[in-house]
């Protein structure tokens, strides 16, 4: 049971480039108090050019997440991309499928 004003899931943004970071922040929580975290997008930063390699880091860097990981795609995910097709592709590969990983 949860007390009042415990939360009991997370919302966090951007991309997981600053792998040690995410390690520290994500080892913080709990499963048996924190059921889920939701990504809310932005996992390639403007300057990776929606490069196969930086999803891959924000998936690796969520991976360490003791908790199911949700991830929403963000504007810089796929939308914005010089090739959305492949960007998608990679979004797909890399961040679906975080929360049964």
């Amino acid at each position: 049971a949860t007390e009042e004003g415990d939360a009991t899931f997370y919302l966090m943004a951007d991309g997981g480039s600053n792998r040690n970071f995410w390690t520290d922040k994500l080892g913080g929580l709990n499963e048996s108090t924190h059921k889920f975290m939701v990504h809310l997008g932005s996992a390639t930063r403007v300057i990776d050019y929606c490069d196969s390699i930086a999803y891959y880091r924000t998936e690796s860097s969520l991976s360490v997440s003791p908790v199911p990981v949700y991830s929403i795609p963000g504007n810089n995910d796929w939308a914005e991309c010089a090739n959305p097709t492949s960007a998608w592709q990679y979004y797909e590969s890399h961040m679906m499928g975080l929360d049964i990983k």
